[in-house]
Order: C-alpha cells, then structure tokens, then sequence
C-alpha cells in the first residue's frame, strides 16, 4: 500500500544518510547520494512533493545495493634487457634492451589514468647503466603510495633491475628466477703496454692531467684509481640506500644479507626477504585475472578522507534540508 512522506521519516532518513555518509564512499555511492541530496532539495524548494519525492527514491534509480564491482584494470610495464638511460639508445631501438626514461613515462602514464587499478612491472633483466636508476626507483616508490605496483620476476632482476624493483609494493619471483647482484662494477682499459710493444706512440694532450683519465692511452695513476673507487662507493651507497628504503629494511641488512654483490635464486632471495613471493608465471596470470593484487600503500582510508572532503557541501545540504523539516 502506497503511503506517503512525513517531515519525521525525511529528518530520520536525513541522518540516516549523514550518518553513512561519515563511512568509507565510493564514486558510486557518491553519485546517487549527490542525487538525493538533488531530490531533497527539490522537496525543501515545493517543486517536489512528498509522493513525487518517495517515487524518486523508489523508483530503482537509487538502488539499496552496491553493483557488482568492475573487472580490475591492470597495466603491465616492461622492465626488460639491458637498461639504458634514454630511448635513442640502439640497445632500446633493437629491442634489446628498457630506456629508464620511458619507463618512467609508462609508470607516470599509469598511475594517472583512473581506469588503472593496479600496475605489474615484467621484469626480466640484468641491469645496465646506472644513468637515471636511483631517479626511477624514486618514481616507483612515489607511484606505490597511489596505486599497487607488483614486480613479477619471470627471469632474471639483477643489479640495476633490482635496484629500481626493490621499491614496487610487492615482488614477485617465478621458481627458477634469479634476483639480486646489489652492486657495482666497472672496468678501466689501458693499453699502453699494448701500444709500446707494436712501437706506436700515442700523444695525449689536455688541459690537466685529471682530464687525461680514462683514456686508454694513459696508465691510470693512483690518484685516478682513488677517484673511481671513491665513485664506486658513493653509488653503492646510493644503491643500498634504495633497496633498503623500498624493502624497508636496514641498510646493513642489504649490505649482509642480499647476496653481497651475487645474485641469489629464487628460494634463497625470498628466505633473505629480498622479494616477497614466489609463484609461476601461471598461478601469478590467475592472480591477475582474479584482481587478487595487493592494497596500495598508503591504505585506502586516505582515499575514503579524500571522497568524504568532496562529499562535505552536499553533506551540509542534507543538514539544511533536516533542519528545514524540524522547523
């Protein structure tokens, strides 16, 4: 039987809603409460009855129960080959090899495009130059703080892989997988000995003698080699101080305990939590069409405080509308 709107049940119904509204939202419950918030309004203003304002509210368009959720949309962002510093590499133009630089861009483009729900990097990589990897593993770990970002490891995480991936929200390693080789190498060519035993001499002329290092021409002095030694730990340095930020570990901990410049297998890496799971590309494809991904960090209340700040003028109008109906 039919009956009509009473000024008490709008005042209950009223703070029913301003009750459930200080709850965790969603864009789809922020909808159709804008539109009653529209209804009541119309209510307070006569352009709207009682019975036209209760066939609004019962005519299905508001609905008493959330939709089915939609299917997740997940991103996948390569992290593969040799990783060079910028796309104009030939190693990036053959296909060989990840330009950091677009990864970056990848990663930026994801985490802004609202239909994206969680990001997986593909990594399978030895690393690379170091040009540009401290900046892309600040890039992953400021992306995680919005979405979920796993890093699935289908080969090999090495050195400068590793390095950017330790910051992902979780890691992900296949059984065979090889994860690790925390830090950093480089050589120094001479070939003066070389030069002097066919009898050819080679002239180098500069501006000082620290401008002459490197060429291979030269002997490398003392001084030089302390230089490049000072430089090799300064970026080791670097190295470590990411991974233990991302893996929110010690720093003496990297240094100890993840494989002290060896890559480890898959068993060992996740013994020494330097990743967080290992599954096969299989069981981790189910994961994915599941949407079984984890929560971003940080957690969602943020996200709920950021919808409940949007949802605060249509709050105060439902108050007014209440307050209206008391008087």
């Amino acid at each position: 039987m039919s009956t009509s709107i009473s000024p008490e049940g709008l005042r209950a119904a009223a703070a029913t809603w301003l009750a459930s509204a200080d709850l965790e939202v969603t864009a789809w419950e922020a909808r159709h409460q804008a539109r009653t918030v529209a209804l009541v309004q119309q209510f307070q203003a006569g352009t709207l009855d009682a019975a036209a304002l209760r066939a609004a509210l019962t005519d299905g368009s508001t609905p008493r129960t959330r939709p089915a959720p939609a299917a997740p949309a997940i991103a996948v962002v390569p992290l593969r080959g040799v990783l060079v510093p910028s796309s104009d590499h030939i190693l990036a133009w053959l296909g060989l090899g990840t330009s950091v630089t677009e990864f970056r861009e990848r990663l930026r483009a994801a985490v802004a495009d609202a239909a994206v729900t969680a990001i997986v990097v593909d990594v399978d990589s030895p690393g690379g130059s170091v040009r540009g990897v401290t900046e892309t593993a600040q890039a992953v770990r400021a992306a995680r703080a919005q979405k979920p970002i796993v890093a699935f490891v289908s080969g090999l995480d090495a050195s400068a892989a590793f390095w950017i991936t330790a910051n992902a929200t979780r890691l992900v390693a296949t059984p065979s997988a090889e994860v690790g080789s925390v830090g950093i190498i480089g050589e120094r060519r001479s070939v003066t000995r070389a030069l002097a035993q066919n009898g050819i001499d080679v002239h180098v002329i500069a501006s000082s003698p620290e401008k002459m290092e490197g060429h291979p021409a030269v002997a490398m002095t003392d001084a030089e080699h302390a230089h490049l030694r000072a430089r090799c730990d300064e970026l080791f340095a670097t190295f470590v101080a990411d991974v233990a930020h991302g893996r929110g570990v010690s720093v003496s901990r990297v240094r100890e305990d993840y494989g002290k410049g060896r890559t480890l297998s898959a068993a060992e890496a996740l013994t020494a939590r330097m990743i967080d799971e290992i599954a096969t590309a299989e069981q981790f494809g189910a994961r994915l069409a599941s949407g079984s991904l984890p929560a971003a960090k940080p957690s969602d209340p943020w996200r709920a405080e950021l919808v409940r700040a949007q949802l605060r003028p249509y709050r105060e109008a439902v108050a007014r509308a209440a307050a209206k109906c008391r008087s």
